[in-house]
């Protein structure tokens, strides 16, 4: 019974892919087990998406991403509600950042004999790959209250293309620079130290949020295989001990060989990367950067660094589209109450407007442990820094509920400490 109430059992089939709507259930899903507690959106959208009701699932996938933009399942309602109202371009990055992001989460997805059990990380590559020119919005009906069979006898053939925007193919690239650098580190085609130095030059490259120094231009370019530079690097050190080519000449090509692949001192840098605006644009920088540690290209460290900056502006641009949307209907914010008593301390921050963005964030983030809570500013002299703001939330019962809040805080990499709020 445990493992069963952690999946959804939610039957549905693409249109684009299979032929046929979303699976008629009269009953509805009353009777289905969710692994979301309290109803959550991403919940709701599962239910909505299932009986064919596009707007509602849309509004409470969008919903769903407010709250954890990395949610796979919030993801894949949004990119199958476009898929099935003739956005396929959305429906594309939606299934791009998906796959990116390797989510092993499964549901039950089909109708009929097709039913079964897959990955969303399957699905989204199977409904992607079945994207081909899509019908017109007037080809689409409200198939809610219609049942399957009227759609299994429909014949669909979709054409098998493999789609790729520009930015993934020019990530790949910059990907592949980066291993090549790493093997001839290994093949001792170049010293630690510069493989240190030009990995560090470029470093942006792989963690553009959280790397102020900017890369060199040009590096999502396609380069020669590691196989051709390695074979080259060795054909002029042979050149070379056989006296045909002179120390100088040797260095120099040698340069500029592996300038071109990773400059030291580059002519042009590559312009910052896009603002992370939406919740879509943040899951494509998590799959990024998951991606990258599969192929351990960055660290921990790094890889929760850039995390934590992408997540930072989208907080940031929330907050900002949130503070626009009072102005425009007239409405101001009542001023927050100040928590006292047990509480929690959620980090130090360099601005009173840095850690209100932060405590937005966390709210949307952990709705269960923070939603209830106040939060609390606490403007403190620093010796280096002239004053840092620590942000405080709270009451809690007592400092084992603070202990409770910080564990479930700590396991997602939050700074979370007791403390009492006076």
């Amino acid at each position: 019974m445990i493992l069963a109430r952690r999946w959804l059992a939610v039957a549905l089939c693409a249109v684009s892919l299979s032929g046929c709507g979303y699976l008629y259930d009269p009953q509805g899903f009353s009777t289905a087990i969710s692994p979301w507690d309290n109803g959550q959106a991403s919940d709701q959208a599962m239910l909505a998406l299932s009986k064919g009701h596009f707007d509602a699932a849309e509004q409470l996938g969008a919903e769903a991403l407010r709250r954890n933009p990395r949610d796979p399942y919030a993801l894949l309602v949004m990119a199958s509600v476009y898929q099935n109202t003739a956005r396929a371009d959305l429906a594309r990055q939606y299934y791009l950042a998906l796959i990116s992001m390797h989510p092993q989460q499964t549901t039950v997805w089909g109708s009929g004999a097709d039913m079964r059990r897959r990955t969303i990380e399957d699905i989204a590559r199977s409904n992607l790959a079945a994207l081909g020119p899509g019908p017109g919005p007037g080809m689409l009906a409200d198939i809610a209250g219609t049942p399957a069979a009227a759609y299994e006898t429909v014949a669909v053939h979709p054409p098998q293309v493999s789609v790729q925007d520009a930015a993934f193919t020019a990530d790949t690239a910059v990907i592949t620079r980066f291993e090549t650098l790493r093997r001839l580190l290994k093949s001792n085609m170049i010293s630690r130290d510069d493989y240190i130095r030009r990995r560090a030059a470029n470093l942006g490259a792989l963690l553009p949020y959280s790397v102020a120094r900017r890369p060199g231009a040009g590096l999502g370019q396609p380069a020669p295989s590691a196989e051709q530079i390695i074979g080259r690097l060795k054909d002029i050190s042979a050149n070379f001990q056989e006296k045909s080519v002179s120390e100088d000449a040797m260095a120099a090509e040698r340069t500029a060989i592996l300038e071109a692949l990773l400059p030291l001192h580059p002519l042009r840098r590559a312009d910052p990367p896009p603002p992370v605006n939406d919740q879509l644009a943040y899951a494509a920088v998590a799959g990024r950067v998951q991606r990258l540690r599969d192929a351990d290209l960055i660290t921990a460290g790094e890889a929760a660094r850039e995390r934590a900056a992408a997540e930072g502006q989208l907080a940031q641009a929330m907050a900002q589209a949130e503070a626009a949307a009072r102005m425009a209907s007239g409405t101001t914010p009542q001023p927050p109450l100040s928590a006292k008593g047990e509480g929690v301390a959620l980090g130090v921050y360099v601005s009173e407007m840095r850690a209100e963005v932060a405590w937005e964030s966390l709210q949307r983030r952990f709705p269960q442990q923070l939603g209830a809570l106040q939060s609390s500013i606490l403007r403190v002299r620093h010796r280096r820094r002239g004053h840092v703001y620590v942000l405080r939330a709270g009451p809690v019962l007592d400092r084992h509920a603070a202990l409770a809040v910080c564990h479930v805080l700590r396991r997602d990499r939050v700074s979370c400490a007791p403390t009492l709020i006076r």
